[in-house]
């Protein structure tokens, strides 16, 4: 009995030595060899095949939508992994690339396919040009500058192709290639002028929601595709950075200006002024002069209904602001009317979400666009007159619109005062725009876009 005892447990001692050996064996250094770093693929063709080899267990990624990989993952193996390629039809005009990037045990390799355009039906119909219609310009490269946005936020660029076709009347329509479908659309029906011989063809590009451009291509053709014009290249350029859509008309910056992060209250700002100062007074308010506090725009035959303030400091821009000096173009208080919009998002709950909070140092509401999941934290930082802080439990922000007299008459002229947003502290506090903000003082700004 002892000795069969012992045979068991000698038996067992090798089982757990071979165990230990197995698991101090190290995995083998990782490696991923491929056949080729280069796939061609011919017009008219929409496969092509690649072999590689992995010790270590690996995926595969494409860089482009209309480039697809089967399989996208596999086990390590010392055989080499058959991979296929699928493309979609190349209609850009152009050779188009895509990177496929294989990563295994921490390291990764990229192969390039590159795709032929697919061969089209002559160039029959002429672009004359591209009319811009959101600032009145006329393209004719067929290379489109579009912007994220216009108008208001969410809200796309519109543009005419006017075009010549030897044939009478034909029904044209918009083929956009498959990296413009999704944001690049006809918005009206094709429209024939008897007297020019030319159609105005009309598209729209969606606004970019996202934070990096986008480039598409599209023809105009008629409908059986037998007549085709040359390719129209769109490049959109990408939302702004910090820019949040919270469901109203303009994008708002995710922080005050001045300010790194949503928790700081940022700088303080004389109306229309572009400088922070240690103390904010009448005495030295750069925004007075002329039609006593700014000149008033009376070129429509001496009356304005909608009067436009320049600044003393620069009368030959009405643009110039301490937004567009420290975060760039497009940016720049917002009116009134945009930040009642977005108050009165506080009494849809079922879109929106109000909530006072504390974040760091200062309090203020976090309003929650509940469709997208964005939100904005606005701190209250009450404002500065003299060389002091005054009121810092509310929040008190301009808006860019000044408060006229005579309003609508050729006598309008500028006050002291301007329109701001002032809110209470707490859940419960009033949240209002206000037109007694006297101008010398300093107040917080919030940035918006369209």
């Amino acid at each position: 009995m002892k000795r069969i005892l012992s045979i068991a447990l000698a038996a067992v001692f090798a089982l757990s030595l071979v165990s230990a050996c197995k698991k101090q064996v190290p995995d083998p250094d990782p490696s991923i060899e491929i056949n080729t770093p280069t796939i061609l693929v011919p017009a008219g063709e929409n496969t092509a095949t690649f072999t590689f080899v992995a010790n270590n267990d690996w995926s595969l990624t494409s860089s482009e939508t209309w480039c697809k990989v089967t399989p996208s993952s596999g086990n390590a193996s010392e055989n080499a992994a058959a991979v296929t390629v699928t493309l979609e039809p190349n209609e850009t005009g152009e050779t188009r690339s895509a990177k496929i990037t294989i990563k295994a045990g921490g390291i990764e390799k990229q192969i390039t396919v590159s795709q032929a355009p697919e061969e089209v039906a002559p160039e029959n119909i002429v672009i004359n040009y591209i009319w811009n219609s959101q600032d009145d310009t006329k393209i004719e490269n067929r290379q489109i500058e579009a912007r994220f946005s216009n108008w208001s936020a969410n809200v796309g660029s519109y543009f005419t192709a006017i075009v010549q076709l030897d044939a009478p009347n034909p029904d044209l329509v918009l083929l956009p290639s498959d990296d413009a479908k999704d944001w690049i659309s006809e918005s009206y029906d094709s429209y024939y002028n008897t007297t020019t011989g030319e159609y105005s063809i009309y598209f729209q590009v969606a606004a970019n929601t996202e934070n990096a451009p986008r480039t598409g291509h599209i023809r105009i053709a008629t409908r059986d595709g037998k007549e085709k014009s040359a390719v129209i290249t769109v490049n959109q350029a990408a939302l702004p950075e910090h820019a949040i859509y919270l469901g109203t008309e303009v994008y708002w910056h995710e922080y005050n200006l001045g300010a790194s992060s949503p928790e700081e209250l940022g700088d303080y700002y004389a109306w229309g002024e572009l400088e922070t100062k240690a103390a904010y007074t009448w005495d030295n308010y750069n925004c007075a002069g002329g039609d006593k506090y700014s000149k008033v725009d009376h070129s429509n035959g001496g009356y304005s209904y909608t009067p436009n303030l320049w600044a003393e400091h620069d009368p030959s821009s009405q643009q110039l602001s301490p937004e567009w000096v420290r975060f760039g173009a497009h940016w720049g208080m917002p009116y009134p009317y945009e930040v009642q919009q977005l108050l009165d998002t506080r009494n849809s709950p079922e879109t929106h979400k109000w909530e006072w909070k504390t974040r760091g140092a200062v309090s203020g509401w976090e309003i929650t666009y509940l469709v997208n999941g964005k939100s904005i934290f606005l701190p209250a930082g009450g404002y500065k007159w003299g060389d002091g802080l005054q009121q810092p439990e509310l929040g008190m922000y301009w808006t860019r619109e000044a408060v006229f007299s005579n309003q609508g008459t050729s006598s309008v002229s500028a006050t002291n005062l301007s329109k701001y947003l002032r809110f209470e502290s707490g859940p419960d506090g009033e949240t209002a725009v206000y037109e007694d903000g006297q101008r010398a003082a300093g107040m917080l700004i919030r940035p918006v876009t369209r």
